[in-house]
C-alpha cells in the first residue's frame, strides 16, 4: 500500500505536464491561426492593390488611345481644313 501514494503523485505530475504541454501546444496554434489570418489579410490587400493597379494600368492604356485618337482626328480635321481651302483656291482658279 505504500507505493499507492507514490503512482498517484507520478500520475498527479504526468497530468500537469500533460496539461502544461496541451496548453502551449493551444496557444502556438492561436499563434497560426493568427498568422493565417493576417496572411489571408494581406494576400487579399495584394489582391486588391494588384486588381487596382490593374484597372489603374487599363484606364491609363485608353486614355492614352483616346489622346492618340483625338491627336488623329485633329490633324484630319487640319488636314481637311487645308484641303477645303485648296479645293476653293482651284474652284476660283476654274472660273
Amino acid at each position: 500500500m505504500g507505493s499507492h501514494p507514490v503512482v498517484s503523485d507520478r500520475l498527479d505530475r504526468e497530468q500537469l505536464r500533460l496539461r502544461a504541454a496541451t496548453d502551449e501546444a493551444l496557444q502556438r496554434l492561436a499563434g497560426i491561426r493568427q498568422e493565417i489570418e493576417i496572411l489571408e489579410r494581406d494576400s487579399k490587400e495584394a489582391r486588391e492593390a494588384a486588381y487596382s493597379l490593374d484597372r489603374i494600368e487599363r484606364f491609363l492604356g485608353r486614355l492614352q488611345q483616346a489622346l492618340i485618337l483625338y491627336d488623329r482626328a485633329d490633324s484630319n480635321a487640319e488636314l481637311r481644313s487645308e484641303l477645303d481651302e485648296l479645293m476653293g483656291r482651284v474652284a476660283a482658279l476654274r472660273k
